[in-house]
């Protein structure tokens, strides 16, 4: 009886110590109260960087010159969303693309910029839309060549835009957060080994 309860036992040591997290060899034992909390950022999601639509300066397809510079004046952007009527992401259209189509229209006045639709305007690039499941890696390797990623549900409906400013400035901050991280272990080390020193 002594012998197989012994059995037991050890097995149970066996199993206990088969959940305990590895360490380092030589690595210190955390003492109580004096675990080191790390300081990350919350994981990256894609709603965490969107612009909704109704924040976002667009146009619809079949807008005509002059309506589309109208709703663009005095704005900032220099590449904005292209829509149909009913909320499909089209494409995206630039200021340089309106410079390019009205150099090409002879006697063009406000009056005739009615009567010219932006969509005859060729278009030099065209922005890349993702889905809203789409994971971080992909929209930031989106984000490399386009100045904001277009989002889209699954029926290809504009929801908003990420902008490429908005990835950039997470990565500074996770980058920050990493480094007080780094530093703050750093600082309990040479604190332990003055401690084990004295």
């Amino acid at each position: 009886y002594l012998e197989g309860k012994d059995r037991r036992q050890a097995r149970s040591v066996q199993d206990g110590a088969r959940h305990q997290p590895m360490r380092a060899p030589g690595a210190a034992r955390p003492g109580p109260g004096k675990t080191i909390q790390r300081r990350d950022l919350p994981p990256m999601n894609l709603l965490f960087f969107l612009t909704p639509k109704q924040d976002v300066l667009y146009v619809y397809e079949d807008f005509t010159l002059r309506q589309a510079l109208e709703k663009w004046s005095n704005q900032r952007y220099a590449t904005i969303p292209v829509l149909r009527r009913n909320g499909e992401y089209v494409g995206i259209i630039s200021e340089g693309d309106l410079l390019w189509g009205i150099k090409n229209i002879h006697g063009l006045d406000l009056d005739t910029s009615e009567d010219v639709p932006i969509s005859s305007f060729p278009r030099r690039r065209n922005y890349k839309a993702v889905p809203v499941t789409t994971d971080m890696r992909t929209l930031m390797e989106t984000a490399v060549d386009q100045n904001f990623v277009p989002v889209v549900d699954d029926r290809n409906v504009f929801i908003g835009i990420v902008p490429r400013t908005a990835i950039i400035k997470y990565m500074v901050r996770r980058m920050d957060a990493s480094s007080e991280t780094t530093q703050i272990s750093t600082r309990a080390i040479k604190k332990k080994l003055m401690q084990a020193q004295s």
